[in-house]
């Protein structure tokens, strides 16, 4: 490339973005110190520093940010409607139920909605108009960010047009700028869109309907389709085999932190830090840890469960009434969200650090990459065939299916005897296996081919 300029589309960005947000976060950062530039459009969303949400400003030397609004009217209204509806509800139980007892609820009672089973028509016709807001207010964000797009422009040349997702829809931006602009569209998809599972990717009936539609146009123009693991790139190559061509995989990683600390060796604690998803069952480590405190500390003098950053309830149960039900509730801690920082020192407290898996087998959830730098054991509880389970093996790690008691069992004794001895020397990925550092290299390769290849070199 000449001056290596990039015009990045990045809903998730910058200061208060997701944690998933930090592969570019981190990887602009790292580009930018070799010498590319980057101008980034991303979500306006409050700012740590006080500024103003739409005002563009600098993230790092060579990363200017450009913040386009998204409408808020649906949202509200949506909101207020269900204020009301809860508000009548709840005064409807006061009036038809007795003072509630403090009894433990049966673990049967959790519901777990797994993508493409239905929950009921009137919770099915939630999820079909809670998607529309959604994908109103994403459609409307796009229109923006091309307008945003189009006036840089006019100011600077780009050598190609990067969008990153979820949400995916961000990717008609790319299409439109890549053939306003006659630039190369690189189609980043940090998890699936619909990539041949709609039962297990798209979440609502509507997604699944218009999903597909609108990936089959991102793929035919995109110049480069990036994907998260093999398993997804091979998904979408199956799915849309004259693309095959274009198909790269570029995992995630973790970012080095300035030092790694062993857990702490007063108690055995199994942690989870993020959000508990409808489709992320706790039952099973409940479950586990009950086991493990009958067989190794019937007096709870050692064993903690600990959750971090997730609601108070779960599935219609409220987790201490969970951990109650189970009989471990004097082990159980559940801590507020926290800022991401202090989330990784509590992460790195812990003896056993706990991943759920998605209910594709697609994707590596990020939090294993976090755990991966750490030094307590992890619990990875998921599909033992998928892209997590390819990634564990790497570190020499498994993953347990749900309902293989045995295995989660044998993964909890064997990081209680670890911790028992302080085996803590090093961190899982002592070999900087996921070391994001190396994505970088990889993608930095990636952009100077694409480069190349449109000047008529390759």
């Amino acid at each position: 490339m000449n001056d290596r300029r990039i015009l990045l589309v990045a809903y998730h960005f910058g200061p208060g973005a997701a944690t998933g947000a930090l592969r570019w976060n981190a990887m602009a950062h790292d580009l930018a110190l070799a010498g590319w530039t980057f101008d980034v459009i991303t979500l306006a969303r409050p700012r740590p520093d006080g500024g103003p949400a739409t005002a563009a400003y600098e993230f790092a030397p060579g990363i200017q940010v450009f913040p386009v609004p998204q409408p808020v009217w649906m949202d509200r209204v949506l909101d207020a409607a269900v204020a009301v509806k809860h508000s009548l509800w709840r005064g409807r139980q006061a009036r038809a139920e007795a003072p509630e007892q403090e009894t433990a609820p049966d673990p049967d009672d959790v519901r777990v909605r797994l993508p493409g089973a239905s929950q009921g028509a009137y919770r099915d016709l939630l999820a079909s108009v809670d998607a529309g807001r959604r994908w109103y207010a994403e459609r409307s964000w796009v229109a923006g960010a091309r307008r945003m797009g189009s006036a840089l422009a006019r100011r600077h040349r780009y050598d190609a047009v990067i969008v990153s997702s979820p949400p995916h829809l961000a990717h008609l931006a790319g299409i439109r700028l890549s053939g306003e602009l006659g630039i190369p569209f690189v189609a980043d998809f940090r998890d699936p869109w619909i990539f041949g599972h709609p039962r297990e990717c798209a979440f609502s009936d509507l997604e699944r309907r218009i999903g597909p539609r609108y990936e089959a146009l991102t793929m035919r123009n995109a110049a480069l389709v990036i994907c998260n693991t093999d398993r997804a790139r091979s998904a979408v190559a199956d799915v849309y085999p004259a693309e095959a061509r274009k198909l790269v995989t570029l995992p995630n990683g973790w970012d080095a932190l300035d030092g790694v600390v062993a857990p702490d060796r007063g108690h055995f604690r199994v942690a989870f830090t993020g959000w508990l998803y409808p489709f992320t069952d706790p039952r099973p480590l409940f479950a586990a840890c009950a086991r493990l405190r009958q067989r190794r500390d019937p007096n709870a003098s050692v064993l903690r469960l600990e959750f971090m950053g997730t609601r108070a309830s779960f599935g219609g149960v409220p987790l201490h009434a969970l951990a109650r039900s189970y009989g471990i509730e004097e082990c159980f801690l559940l801590h507020p969200r926290a800022p991401r920082a202090e989330a990784l020192r509590f992460q790195q407290e812990a003896a056993v650090l706990v991943v759920f898996d998605y209910p594709h087998p697609l994707s590596v959830p990020v939090k294993f990459y976090d755990h991966a730098q750490m030094r307590g054991s992890m619990l990875l509880i998921g599909n033992p065939k998928g892209a997590l389970a390819d990634a564990a093996r790497r570190l020499g790690q498994t993953v347990s299916a749900p309902d293989d008691a045995a295995g989660i069992d044998a993964t909890l004794e064997a990081a209680l005897d670890r911790w028992r001895r302080g085996a803590f020397e090093r961190p899982l990925d002592g070999e900087g296996i996921f070391d994001r550092r190396r994505q970088c290299e990889r993608l930095a390769e990636i952009l100077a081919s694409l480069g190349a290849a449109k000047a008529g070199v390759l």
